[in-house]
C-alpha cells in the first residue's frame, strides 16, 4: 500500500471519529517498514493528532554522544509513537558530550529533558584501548580505563548536579578483531578483558548515581553481529557509524526504557492453547495425541513453556484464552506429564467458545488491570486479526513457523521491562491466585461488610527501609489506576528523598486469610513547619476497595498531627488511567481549594478505621 493510500485510510478514520483506530492504523505503518520515508510519513501524519486525547505521554528526550545521531532521531521519535510515547527531541552536536554535560548554560540544559540517552563509543572515549593495545603495558591499560572512567564521573556529577533527568548511557563492544588475535581470549590481560573490566567499573559508576542506568550495547552489537551493526561508508559520509538495521534494534532498546520509565510497560501474557503451549488441536487429538514432550516438535512446546515460566517469575501475569472444552483442557493442564505450566500459574482463565476479544475485556475486568497491560498470543492469523480491530489497546501477536524458534522469538518480546525486581516480582501469579480464591468466597456472602470481616484482614503499615525501597520504587514505576500522582520513582530517588528532613515513606502490607499479599501501597509525605503534604499515594489494583485506602490514608492524617502538623494537603493528577481515584480525597473529606489542590484541617483529627481491619503500625495495633 503506498503511503498515500495509507493517508486516505488514516483520514477516513478520522472523519469517522475513530481516532484511536486511525492512529493505530498509522503506527501500524512501521511493523511493515523501517525505511527513512516510513518514519517521516508516521512523524508527519502524527501532527494532526491531539496527543493528550489520546493518551500518550509526553517526554523530553536528549540525545547526546560522540557520534552523529541526527540521521537517527526520527527513527527513535517514530517508534516511540509506536508505543504511545510523544517524544520531543534534543540531538546534541558531534562528539559534543562533554561540553553539553559540563557547561550549566549548555543547550542541553537548556532544553530541561526528562531522559538524556548517551552514546559514547570506545573508540573517541578510549581509543588507545583499541588502537594501541598491543603497545600499551598493565599500568598504561589501568591508566587507560581509568581516564575514561573518570571523563563519565565528572561529567555526571555535574549533570546531576543540575538536573534531575534520568540518564542511559551505552557501555561497550568488546572489539571484533583483538589485536592478540585468538591468544586475546586466553589472556587476563587481553584486549577483551580491559573492554569488559571497563563495563563492569562503568556499571559500578551508574550504581552509585543517582538515576543512571546502563544500556547493553555489546549485547545489542553481538545479537545481530558486527557486520550488520557497523556502517563504514556511513561512517564515512556522515558520522553516524550504525547501520540501518542497528539504528532500528537501537532504537527499539531506547523506547523499552522509555516504556519502563513511565509505566507503559505490559504486565499480562494470554495464551491461547492448541498450537501455542502444545502442539495440535486437542479437541481432535486428544490429550495423548497432542505434541508435548521429550521428542520433537513436542520438545519445541515444552521449551516454549520454559519461557512463559521464566515471565512468571518475573512477575508478569499469565492468563488462558481458548476455544476449547474447558474440562478436557484443565485435565491436560492439570495432569499431563510434561506440562510445566499447571493451574496455580494463571491468574485468570476463560475456556470456552464466545469471542475471544469479549473474553480479553472479561480478563480485563476480573485482574482489574487496563486492556492497555496486555499482551494476546495466539496462533490463529483470524484471531489476532479481531483482537487486533476490536481492542487495540491489546498487543496482539500471532505465534507462527518453527516451533522450535518460539521460546527464543517469546524471550525476545521487549515489552515485559521492569526497573527493579523484588520478592513480590515472584509471587505475583501465586497472590492472583489467592485472589481468585477471595473472589469465590465473596460469591458465597450475602453482604460486603461481611465478606471483608471473612477475610481476617490484617494491614501493616511501616516505613520503608533497606530491605523494601525496590518494591517502593517498583510500586510507583506499576501502579497507574489508584494512583494520586503518577510521580515515578527509582529506589535511588527513594533513598534520597527518606534522608531529606520532614519526609516519610509509609508502606502498605495486607495478609488475611489466603494468605500474605505483600507490600501493596504507599504513601509519600514531606512537610514544613505547619503543613504535611501528600506527593504520592498508591494502592495496588489487586486490593482496591476493601477500605485500605481509606485506612492508610488517615494514618497518613493522624501521624501528621502527630508530629504537630495541623493541616494536610493533597493534589489528584488525572491521566488517562486513574480515574478509579478521582474521588477519593473528596470521600475523605477533604476540601478543593481555589488552587486545584486538596486539604484539611487537623486540629481535630482522629482516625477511624473500617471494623473489618486490623490495623498494626510497627507492630502495635491501632484501635
Amino acid at each position: 500500500m503506498t503511503f498515500s493510500a495509507h493517508k486516505s485510510e488514516i483520514e477516513a478514520l478520522l472523519t469517522n471519529g475513530q481516532t484511536d483506530a486511525a492512529w493505530a492504523r498509522l503506527v501500524s505503518i512501521l511493523d511493515a517498514e523501517t525505511s527513512p520515508q516510513a518514519n517521516a510519513f508516521v512523524i508527519n501524519q502524527a501532527r494532526q493528532f491531539a496527543f493528550d486525547s489520546l493518551g500518550l505521554v509526553r517526554v523530553r528526550v536528549a540525545l547526546i554522544g560522540s557520534f552523529t545521531l541526527d540521521l537517527f532521531a526520527p527513527v527513535l521519535q517514530a517508534r516511540a509513537y509506536a508505543s504511545r510515547l510523544a517524544a520531543e527531541l534534543y540531538v546534541g552536536g558531534f562528539n559534543a558530550w562533554q561540553s553539553e554535560l559540563l557547561n550549566p548554560a549548555s543547550a542541553l540544559y537548556s532544553f530541561q529533558p526528562d531522559v538524556i540517552f548517551l552514546a559514547v563509543r570506545l573508540e573517541e572515549l578510549a581509543p588507545r584501548l583499541l588502537k594501541e593495545f598491543a603497545s600499551l603495558d598493565a599500568a598504561e591499560i589501568n591508566a587507560e580505563i581509568e581516564r575514561a572512567l573518570d571523563s563519565l564521573r565528572g561529567a555526571l556529577r555535574v549533570l546531576r548536579a543540575k538536573s534531575n533527568a534520568r540518564v542511559v548511557i551505552h557501555n561497550f563492544a568488546a572489539p571484533p578483531f583483538p589485536i592478540l588475535g585468538i591468544l586475546d581470549a586466553n589472556r587476563a590481560d587481553g584486549q577483551q578483558a580491559a573492554v569488559a573490566r571497563l563495563n563492569a567499573e562503568l556499571a559500578e559508576v551508574a550504581r552509585q548515581v543517582q538515576d543512571v542506568w546502563i544500556l547493553d550495547a555489546a549485547r545489542l552489537q553481538s545479537e545481530i553481529g558486527y557486520q550488520q551493526w557497523h556502517d563504514a561508508r556511513l561512517w564515512a559520509l556522515a558520522k553516524l557509524p550504525l547501520s540501518g538495521k542497528a539504528q532500528q534494534r537501537l532504537a527499539a532498546e531506547y523506547v523499552r526504557f522509555l516504556r519502563a520509565f513511565y509505566g507503559l510497560s505490559r504486565k499480562v501474557l494470554v495464551l491461547d492453547l492448541d498450537n501455542v503451549l502444545w502442539g495440535g488441536v486437542l479437541g481432535e487429538e486428544g490429550g495423548d495425541g497432542i505434541q508435548l514432550g521429550a521428542e520433537y516438535p513436542g520438545s519445541a512446546y515444552v521449551e516454549f513453556q520454559r519461557a512463559v515460566l521464566d515471565l512468571y517469575h518475573r512477575g508478569v501475569l499469565l492468563a488462558l484464552n481458548s476455544k476449547n472444552n474447558a474440562e478436557e483442557a484443565m485435565n491436560v493442564i492439570e495432569n499431563h506429564p510434561a506440562m510445566r505450566l499447571r493451574p496455580n500459574h494463571f491468574a485468570a482463565t476463560r475456556i470456552n467458545w464466545l469471542d475471544k476479544a469479549e473474553n480479553l475485556s472479561s480478563l480485563a475486568a476480573e485482574l482489574n488491570l487496563g486492556l492497555e497491560s496486555f499482551v494476546f498470543a495466539d496462533d490463529s492469523e483470524i484471531e489476532i486479526a479481531r483482537v487486533r480491530s476490536a481492542l487495540p489497546q491489546v498487543l496482539a501477536l500471532q505465534v507462527q513457523g518453527e516451533p522450535g524458534l518460539r521460546a527464543d522469538w517469546l524471550r525476545s518480546l521487549d515489552v515485559f521491562d521492569s526497573l527493579s525486581f523484588s520478592a513480590e516480582d515472584r509471587t505475583r501469579g501465586a497472590l492472583y491466585a489467592q485472589e481468585r480464591e477471595r473472589t469465590h468466597l465473596k460469591q458465597s456472602i450475602a453482604s460486603l461488610p461481611d465478606f471483608y470481616r471473612s477475610l481476617e484482614m490484617e494491614l501493616l503499615l511501616f516505613p520503608a527501609d533497606e530491605r523494601t525501597l525496590e518494591r517502593a520504587a517498583q510500586l510507583t514505576q506499576r501502579t497507574n489506576q489508584f494512583n494520586l500522582t503518577t510521580r515515578r520513582y527509582t529506589a535511588a530517588q527513594l533513598r534520597t528523598l527518606q534522608g531529606t528532613p520532614g519526609t516519610h515513606l509509609i508502606l502498605a502490607q495486607l495478609r488475611d486469610r489466603f494468605g500474605d499479599n505483600g507490600i501493596i501501597g504507599l504513601a509519600l509525605t514531606r512537610s514544613d513547619a505547619f503543613t504535611t503534604t501528600l506527593d504520592t499515594f498508591l494502592l495496588s489494583c489487586r486490593v482496591i476497595g476493601r477500605g485500605i485506602e481509606s485506612a492508610l490514608l488517615a494514618y497518613v492524617m493522624e501521624l501528621a498531627r502527630e508530629l504537630g502538623h495541623y493541616r494536610f494537603g493533597a493534589e489528584f493528577i488525572p491521566t488517562a488511567k486513574n480515574h478509579v481515584a478521582e474521588n477519593f480525597l473528596a470521600e475523605q473529606g477533604l476540601a478543593h481549594t481555589a488552587d486545584g489542590t486538596w486539604q484539611k484541617e487537623l486540629q481535630n483529627f482522629r482516625a477511624a478505621y473500617p471494623d473489618w481491619l486490623a490495623v498494626r503500625v510497627n507492630g502495635l495495633e491501632r484501635a
